[in-house]
């Protein structure tokens, strides 16, 4: 239901429902376009709003991605668990691959990270 809302009926909703929880910030784990989508409602919520805005909404965003390219870092939250999730499969698959004398491709997501 919330994907057929508009704009500014979804930011209405969001920051009314903020408002009626008493909800000081948000904290959010995600990649970009996580982030992209948040911080786009809160900028359009605050610019209906004006500058005048009592209800501006602080916005932490912790970066979580598979894709590992959050800069100044060795890993980032999500990468470990992609790897090891996909070096699981790999070795359950090259046992299948073994019995049945095939080949098989394995692709993983995480843009440059491979």
């Amino acid at each position: 239901v919330f994907d057929t809302l508009t704009m500014d009926e979804k930011a209405t909703q969001i920051t009314a429902g903020i408002a009626r929880l008493g909800i000081d910030a948000i904290i959010a784990t995600g990649g970009d376009s996580s982030f992209d989508r948040i911080a786009s409602l809160l900028q359009y919520a605050e610019d209906k709003e004006g500058e005048d805005n009592q209800n501006k909404i602080p916005f932490l965003g912790i970066p979580k991605t598979i894709d590992n390219d959050v800069p100044k870092t060795i890993f980032s939250l999500g990468f470990q668990s992609a790897v090891s999730v996909a070096a699981q499969a790999i070795a359950d698959v090259r046992d299948t691959a073994e019995s049945h004398r095939r080949v098989i491709v394995v692709e993983c997501m995480g843009r440059d990270a491979g």
